[in-house]
């Protein structure tokens, strides 16, 4: 199909100079007729000395000449001067240089920049920074990006907005952890950076690699607290060893990251346009392209979304309406949004809107506003997913298509729909399809952030996501208080929570009854050569599993008083079956009403797994498996109806 039969998406730093420092001055002077207000500021990692502190007034990242500005005392304490006009008004930026000392980790031999918010200058932290990084990439409220962090991080706001080094409780102790792994690995990253340029050759400057760098680690919020909740971390028994640890936390986090001085330069140069506007082409029918994956013509997949004219036009509440539209194409078998039958492409999911379970159908007509002046809008997915949306617009008129296609596989940011290294046709594999071909008039390149302001809980109703209860089946070396669940033991589908509950108490096998024939987790209980990928055991196929991750699995078992035991598990290289685990945390779980059915929620998870919440659902006499998405910021690149038919025609798409 070809994608002109849509019809347009609706819903869519560095270290401040020397002579800055030395030039005087702590603020400008008040209006005559109104006092200056003292603003005291805490700089924390441990507490920093020599912190050079300012109000941004330019929101450039750095101090510069005519900012309020003072440096930090050996408790990491500043009080500003500033005008009463400008108070509560502009983020507080804390430049941190090499002649800064750390109180609890020394000197700092790496600068780096943190920031707090206009409308919370207290304590300037590394947790703050990325709070303040939140409302600079999305442009969202201080409240909104707290929720989206917080919900990310486990931490709540309080938690990421206070001084954590003035307590010892467990969520203090937690919260630095957390913000002494995302300053080192702010320092490797700009360490890997250093130096980069920009459009036409131009340095950087630290405040741009800076900001590039924290709107990159927004993405990586459940990468950071799985690296800081790492045994060797939270084992560490010295300060160095535990230094030595988060670095090594931090490395694996920045790998993650992927910035170098090749590709950081296209992030920095898409934060510094201005967002694009409502204009004519928003007006009318029309579409966006939000996904390609292309192998060849009997292996692809679209997705889109799309407007008819009426939808477009905007109605009595001041709203435009879209559609989503897929296509699927997978071994020459063709399935799509609306197609009926064994052809039909449907969504597998059903939702909760806050009043009602909604199977909402590939074709239903959500909502949003139009743009405004900053590129603003605010969707309702589904009657579900409430979003604020940010968009930037390129003219990629004349461009090669293979030239493009490279550079988005290049982009170093990460869309919620996949990895834009997978994006479109590989330029080199399909060179002699894309040849010489350019996008025509009209051709745009839109670059969205998404940011999500409520994500529903759902539920999936293929059969794979209904929860079975198991009988225990022993294998050898296993005795009755460690019994395995495999693939191949038949279950029953479960009618209540109460029979899931039931159905996965005790202590899943860990192997210790005849080690001498199992060994503790031997070379066939884990990633060995044979190449399977992701294990052929169905996703949650055991009633008592909350999470997966290829070579593992991640189990609860049941107690009483609705305690909860956190299993990481094994699963045998032939995907056969799931044992081999050791505990990895306690918690606990609630049954909740929702409408007509009952959730259950677990409580304190481990770390592994933060993209999504698991839940089961019971309804209708059925209990899914389920989950609730965290308020993660997706950064998508969309092609206009011109350049995505283009590019669909000369794949033969047509």
């Amino acid at each position: 199909m070809k994608l002109s039969k849509l019809n347009l998406m609706l819903a869519a730093g560095g270290l401040m100079s020397m002579a800055l420092v030395g030039c005087g001055g702590g603020s400008d002077a008040a209006a005559p007729t109104e006092a200056p207000v003292n603003v005291p500021v805490t700089v924390v990692d441990g507490a920093i000395q020599n912190a050079v502190v300012c109000l941004d007034r330019n929101a450039n990242g750095a101090c510069d000449a005519g900012e309020p500005f003072g440096k930090t005392n050996a408790d990491g304490n500043v009080t500003l001067e500033v005008p009463a006009a400008d108070a509560g008004k502009y983020p507080i930026v804390a430049i941190v240089g090499t002649d800064a000392i750390d109180k609890d980790n020394g000197p700092v031999t790496v600068p780096y920049t943190m920031k707090a918010p206009a409308d919370a200058p207290a304590v300037v932290s590394p947790l703050t920074t990325l709070v303040q990084a939140h409302v600079e990439t999305t442009n969202t409220t201080t409240a909104e990006a707290k929720l989206s962090v917080a919900d990310q991080l486990g931490v709540s706001g309080d938690a990421l907005m206070a001084d954590f080094t003035k307590a010892n409780d467990a969520a203090s102790l937690q919260a630095g952890t957390l913000a002494r792994l995302v300053v080192v690995t702010k320092q490797e990253q700009v360490t890997a950076t250093s130096g980069a340029t920009g459009a036409g050759g131009s340095a950087l400057s630290a405040a741009e690699i800076e900001a590039a760098v924290n709107a990159r680690l927004l993405q990586l919020l459940p990468s950071l607290i799985v690296a800081a909740s790492d045994p060797a971390v939270a084992s560490a028994a010295t300060p160095a060893a535990k230094e030595a640890a988060l670095l090594a936390a931090a490395q694996a986090v920045a790998a993650e990251a992927g910035l170098s001085k090749e590709n950081i330069g296209a992030v920095v140069a898409v934060n510094q346009q201005a967002g694009t506007a409502e204009s004519a082409a928003d007006t009318g029918a029309g579409a966006t392209l939000r996904w390609l994956s292309f192998t060849d013509l009997q292996n692809y997949f679209i997705r889109a979304f799309e407007s008819t004219a009426e939808q477009a036009a905007v109605d009595a509440n001041g709203k435009r309406h879209f559609t989503e539209w897929r296509e699927s194409m997978v071994n020459g078998v063709l399935k799509e949004s609306g197609a009926g039958g064994a052809n039909d492409l449907p969504r597998s999911q059903i939702y909760w809107t806050g009043a009602e379970w909604f199977d909402c159908p590939l074709d239903f007509v959500s909502e949003a506003t139009p743009w405004n002046a900053q590129g603003e809008s605010e969707s309702l997915f589904c009657k579900s997913f409430k979003s604020k949306n940010k968009r930037k617009a390129r003219d990629i008129a004349g461009l090669s298509m293979a030239d493009l296609v490279r550079e988005i596989r290049a982009y170093p940011m990460t869309d919620t729909a996949g990895k834009f290294s997978e994006w479109g046709p590989d330029p080199v594999a399909h060179a002699a399809t894309l040849g010489s071909q350019t996008f025509p008039a009209g051709s745009k390149l839109y670059y969205f952030t998404g940011t999500p302001l409520m994500n529903p809980d759902a539920y999936g109703t293929a059969a794979s996501d209904i929860a079975k209860v198991f009988s225990p089946a022993l294998v050898s070396g296993e005795t009755a208080a460690c019994a395995a669940f495999t693939a191949n033991t038949q279950g029953t589908e479960a009618a209540t929570l109460e029979e899931v509950i039931a159905g996965a108490p005790g202590t899943p096998c860990v192997y210790t009854a005849n080690p001498a024939v199992h060994g503790a987790k031997n070379e066939s209980w884990g990633p060995t050569t044979v190449g399977i990928g992701d294990v052929t055991v169905a996703p949650f196929a055991v009633p008592s599993d909350w999470y997966k991750n290829d070579f593992k699995r991640y189990r609860a078992s049941f107690g009483a008083n609705n305690a909860v035991t956190y299993y990481e598990c094994v699963v045998r290289a032939d995907g056969t079956s799931v044992r081999n685990c050791s505990q990895i945390g306690t918690g606990t779980y609630s049954i909740e009403a929702k409408g007509d059915a009952r959730v259950l929620r677990f409580a304190n998870l481990p770390a592994i797994g933060r993209n999504s919440d698991r839940i089961l659902v019971e309804r209708a006499g059925k209990v899914h498996y389920g989950s609730r998405d965290k308020l993660t910021v997706s950064n998508q690149l969309r092609l206009n109806l011109p350049a995505a038919d283009a590019l669909l025609a000369a794949l033969g798409l047509e």
